[in-house]
């Protein structure tokens, strides 16, 4: 995977997806976390940022998803574990398939990754300020819409937090 760690340093090549339904986004908070995110993960070696989402969708979801358009670059910057984290971010629309199991749902269900244990949920654009979600600018950027590719330079302020 592409990540290096330096010291207190660590770079991360992430590559994330964008599931959006019915005024609802698609998030997933790790076991060990204390805060949500968009689901994905970082690249392979000479995998191509598309291969990693679906890669990645089947590892988690165990769902075959549809790449979309690339919607944002992001340069993210944040503390971590005692890390100053530098993260470079693709975030494309993702479709799910047309199964009732991916369609919006009350309440969480889990992911199938075994190595990593998460829960997915499906949540209303407009409650997004309510949770704790990284990075902290996706409420606002979520409700912008995702028409033509954004490029944001971003530092979260407030350090992420590991059970």
């Amino acid at each position: 995977m592409l990540s290096f760690s330096f010291g207190d340093k660590r770079f991360n090549y992430r590559i994330v997806g964008v599931a959006l339904c019915d005024g609802h986004v698609l998030l997933h908070k790790e076991d060990r976390e204390e805060f949500w995110s968009l689901p994905g993960g970082r690249a392979e070696w000479f995998e191509s940022s598309p291969e990693t989402l679906k890669r990645e969708m089947i590892e988690e979801l165990g769902a075959s998803v549809m790449v979309g358009p690339l919607l944002w670059v992001v340069e993210n910057f944040y503390r971590q574990e005692g890390q100053r984290r530098h993260e470079l971010a693709l975030y494309y629309r993702v479709f799910l398939p047309d199964d009732p199991r991916w369609s919006i749902q009350t309440g969480s269900f889990r992911g199938i990754e075994e190595s990593t244990p998460m829960t997915f949920q499906w949540f209303p654009l407009d409650s997004l300020e309510q949770l704790q979600l990284f990075p902290s600018f996706l409420p606002e950027a979520l409700r912008a819409g995702t028409k033509g590719i954004r490029h944001f330079i971003h530092e979260d302020t407030k350090e992420r937090q590991i059970k």
